[in-house]
């Protein structure tokens, strides 16, 4: 990695879907590991796809942190449950819309 720093982690499994932040003399890294395939990484993936394919929602989104984040500035705990309402809402509706797309595609073979 030129002119950057390797880190290996070694964390007890218990720690995936929880935040952990590294810091430097300058940055802080916030690390969001999450196990692969599991219902938390394929919601994760559902929140991530629909705001790529709504850049209205992903708009509102970048808002939402851009207010917390000044509101929250010390306090990463209660900026994350504070985005947490509008991610169940965007995942549910990415999970409806899902479901619909492959009703109407199993409905077309």
């Amino acid at each position: 990695m030129a002119g950057g720093t390797r880190v290996r982690l070694v964390l007890p499994r218990e720690t995936l879907g929880r935040q952990i932040t590294l810091s430097g003399t300058v940055l802080f890294h916030h690390i969001y590991m999450v196990e692969y395939d599991s219902d938390f990484w394929r919601r994760h993936l559902l929140f991530r796809d629909f705001l790529r394919a709504h850049p209205h929602a992903a708009g509102e989104y970048h808002r939402l942190k851009k207010e917390l984040a000044a509101k929250y500035r010390l306090n990463r705990e209660a900026y994350t449950e504070a985005k947490t309402l509008f991610i169940e809402s965007i995942v549910a509706k990415a999970s409806r819309s899902k479901s619909l797309k492959e009703k109407s595609h199993g409905k077309k073979r």
